[in-house]
């Protein structure tokens, strides 16, 4: 049986919304501060910001068409994250 500590670092998915999209997204989902990062299929962060506990984000997405990763790296060591859509 896993401690408490250890199971508090698995991924979680994040909320995004409206996935796919065209121009705008919502994230949100985590309990603590961190950074949130999109990286594309090649691995490289295309979109960083400082994140807060419990808050919507609304970003624009100007990004080409395909497929992004999401990830909210929080600052308890745990991370969560979800794949993001974009078509125009």
């Amino acid at each position: 049986k896993e401690s408490s500590a250890a199971s508090d670092v698995y991924k979680r998915q994040l909320l995004i919304s409206p996935n796919p999209t065209s121009s705008q997204v919502q994230i949100s989902g985590w309990d603590k501060d961190g950074i949130l990062n999109i990286t594309n299929q090649s691995g490289q962060i295309i979109h960083s910001i400082a994140i807060k506990a419990n808050t919507i984000y609304s970003l624009k997405m100007n990004f080409p068409i395909g497929i992004y990763f999401v990830k909210a790296s929080l600052l308890n060591g745990s991370y969560q994250s979800g794949k993001l859509i974009i078509n125009k």
